[in-house]
């Protein structure tokens, strides 16, 4: 390959890289509404997956669910989700205003899907 063919290839990488550049600003924009919708589906398909690598976990659930009976499963469960709910509460808050200990060593559900500076 002689010096002036190389040298062509490399502005032609150049130009394909600011190209690719460009392209990704112009698609991060145009779908920049569906990053919430996203991040929810993303939680989901962790739970999911956190299910299936915990087996015993989901049969232990099913046999609490079955020995207990509908209706009290479910009393439970709404406690169960409002512990769930107050505690994420806690950590937020404990977030915002700087209070050191566990809530605030987690890194936000959020944070991955932060906006990239530009």
């Amino acid at each position: 390959m002689s010096i002036p063919t190389a040298i062509e290839f490399a502005r032609r990488k150049e130009r394909l890289i600011a190209r690719a550049a460009r392209q990704r600003l112009v698609i991060g924009d145009a779908v920049g509404h569906w990053r919430k919708p996203i991040a929810v589906i993303d939680r989901g398909i962790a739970f999911a997956r956190f299910l299936r690598s915990h087996p015993l976990l989901v049969a232990a659930g099913i046999a609490v669910a079955a020995a207990l009976g509908r209706g009290r499963f479910m009393r439970w469960a709404g406690r169960g989700l409002f512990v769930w709910r107050a505690w994420r509460s806690l950590e937020r808050w404990a977030d915002r205003f700087g209070v050191q200990g566990r809530a605030s060593d987690k890194m936000p559900a959020h944070a991955t899907y932060r906006k990239a500076a530009r």
